[in-house]
Order: structure tokens, then C-alpha cells, then sequence
């Protein structure tokens, strides 16, 4: 049988024919869709070209992390992909239509194609770090023991810039 209800499943083709699957919702005649031939899955989509494939204006996937009471969204933003921490109405990750990359919601990055803003806010501490499983100095008091580079904010409220490196 295509179809069959049971105590403690509903299956839908289950002789598995080439028979696609559609769940229609209020105005989206696809807003579930599944391709018989491949078993690709559509939202808002009938020509699925992935595993799970999304159209729409906003195509937003969530995460509701239940035992730690965090919520993250990534997707289409505005035309911006994102990494969105709806907890802390934050942007973590953000990558424009240009290209460019950025971190703690810095929405104009002025970083050239293919580099990358770190906006700190009003933290002072590391903007970057390096990091090598391989390394292992003895300057600690600065550092990890495998931290070989650091670039971080020389004052609080004037800027400028410290690169630290270690090597033993």
C-alpha cells in the first residue's frame, strides 16, 4: 500500500514509487513538498535541488537548543547569510552579498572582498588568536601554552593594536 495509518506510525508510500508528497498550507500550495524520485525535501519549493532545499523570502533555519535555553537562526537575512543568537538578539557571523565576512554584528564590514571585520564592541581582549596542537611554549602568563599569535586592542578607550607571537 501507498498509504497506511497505524497505533504508532502514519507511512506514506511505502512500496516506494516515484510518487512525490505534498503538504499544502494557506497560500503555498508546496509549503512541504517531497520528490518521490530522489527523496529530496522542498519548503516552499516543488524542484528541490538538495537534501532539503528552502525558498523563501526569509529562509531561516532554527535551532531551539531546549536544555540550554539558547535559540540560533542561520539564513538569508536580508540578502546577508547569518549566524543570528535570538537569545541575545545578536548577529555572531555575517557574510554579505559582496563576500565579506564578518563577527559580532558589524553589518558594514571595510575589509576588502574576501576579508574579514571583527567587531569586538566594547570588549578588550583578544580579536584574534592562532592556535596549533603542535606548539607548546612556556608563556603562559600571556597566553595558552599552544597560542602562537595574538592580535588585540592596545587600550580600552583609543585603540591601536598589539601582535604578540610565542616560540620557545
Amino acid at each position: 500500500p501507498s498509504f497506511r495509518i497505524t497505533p504508532t506510525e502514519v507511512v506514506v508510500n511505502d512500496s516506494s514509487n516515484d510518487v512525490d508528497f505534498r503538504v499544502e498550507s494557506d497560500g503555498n500550495a508546496n509549503a512541504f513538498f517531497v520528490r518521490g524520485s530522489d527523496g529530496n525535501i522542498g519548503i516552499g519549493e516543488t524542484n528541490p535541488d538538495a537534501s532539503i532545499h528552502i525558498t523563501s523570502n526569509t529562509p531561516i533555519l532554527r535551532f531551539n537548543e531546549s536544555d540550554a535555553s539558547q535559540i540560533y537562526q542561520i539564513g538569508s537575512f536580508g540578502g546577508t547569510f547569518a549566524v543570528y543568537d535570538n537569545t541575545d538578539s545578536a548577529y555572531r557571523f555575517l557574510i554579505n552579498g559582496d563576500g565579506d565576512l564578518s563577527t559580532g554584528g558589524e553589518t558594514a564590514p571595510d575589509a576588502d572582498v574576501g576579508g574579514l571585520t571583527l567587531q569586538l564592541g566594547a570588549n578588550d581582549g583578544n580579536a584574534l588568536t592562532c592556535k596549533s596542537s603542535d606548539v607548546a611554549h612556556g608563556v603562559t602568563n600571556y597566553a595558552e601554552a599552544d597560542t602562537f599569535f595574538q592580535l588585540r586592542k592596545l587600550t580600552s578607550t583609543a585603540g591601536g593594536a598589539i601582535l604578540r607571537g610565542w616560540t620557545e
